[in-house]
């Protein structure tokens, strides 16, 4: 349960970010927002995209997208 909330805001975050800034936060970004570790942050991340619910383009950095 508490995963499912935090992938939520986290999801959000990133929605907003994009749409404010023009490309996804970095996970040390979405770490100090939600005061997570960046590793943590990934594995949220890679639980979205095999969700469905984002891409990830490729190794970088800034290079989520939402579906």
């Amino acid at each position: 349960m508490f995963i499912e909330k935090r992938k939520d805001e986290l999801l959000k975050f990133i929605a907003d970010h994009i749409k404010e800034k023009g490309y996804s936060p970095t996970y040390r970004e979405m770490g100090d927002k939600f005061s997570l570790t960046p590793m943590r942050c990934h594995q949220i991340v890679h639980m979205l995209a095999e969700d469905g619910k984002i891409t990830i383009d490729g190794d970088g950095i800034r290079n989520i997208s939402i579906k």
